[in-house]
């Protein structure tokens, strides 16, 4: 097993990451990401985004899109959960073969999010993401899109690291948002991401209106 002080320096790499240097970072940690994170770092954001999507989606037929689903943490637990129609998105195919060997997806796609998805518009009812959001990652102008797919009363339900949240513009996309009246902003949490290291992260609920 992993120990925290590698666990540590994984997470340190993978937010500082600079132009080119993602993919084989992820290529590198698919086979042991879910190791060094949940059970070296005690990462339980994917946890806390799936019970919390649950609490304002729990029709289990819903279906759902995970957007950087990387190895399948955040559906693991809506399939616990008992959901069914759930796809995953990631830009990396290697984490994407892990998500696929969990047998909890009727469909992954290999997609960049920062990109035009090729999903049709209002496609799903729900959409999930952890760890997508953060330092060197995503940033907000991807909420574009994710509301594209979503149909109109549709819920998304996503982590976004605490420290970046106001600093790359997250607090003012969804302030905008609001404020065209393209979405209503439901719950906005704080949680701890990992226990075994300080990493919080706000949980944000929106509904496309």
């Amino acid at each position: 097993m992993t120990n925290i002080k590698q666990s540590k320096s994984l997470l340190k790499r993978a937010y500082n990451l600079k132009e080119g240097e993602a993919k084989p970072l992820y290529k590198d940690w698919a086979s042991s990401y879910d190791t060094d994170l949940v059970d070296s770092l005690g990462y339980v954001g994917p946890v806390c985004v799936a019970d919390i999507a649950h609490s304002f989606c729990s029709d289990v037929s819903t279906r759902i899109l995970d957007v950087g689903c990387g190895t399948g943490l955040v559906a693991q637990r809506l399939s616990q959960l008992g959901y069914k129609q759930i796809s995953g998105l990631d830009f990396s195919k290697e984490m994407l073969e892990v998500a696929r060997s969990k047998n909890i997806y009727v469909d992954l796609m290999n997609a960049d999010l920062t990109k035009t998805l090729s999903i049709n518009t209002s496609a799903y009812d729900l959409i999930v993401s952890c760890g997508t959001f953060t330092h060197s990652h995503v940033g907000p102008e991807a909420f574009d899109e994710l509301l594209r797919v979503i149909r109109s009363g549709g819920i998304a339900c996503v982590s976004i690291n605490a420290e970046i949240y106001e600093s790359n513009g997250f607090d003012k996309k969804l302030s905008q948002l609001e404020c065209a009246g393209k979405i209503l902003i439901e719950s906005r949490v704080k949680i701890k991401l990992t226990i075994n290291e300080p990493v919080d992260g706000f949980v944000v609920v929106f509904k496309k209106l």
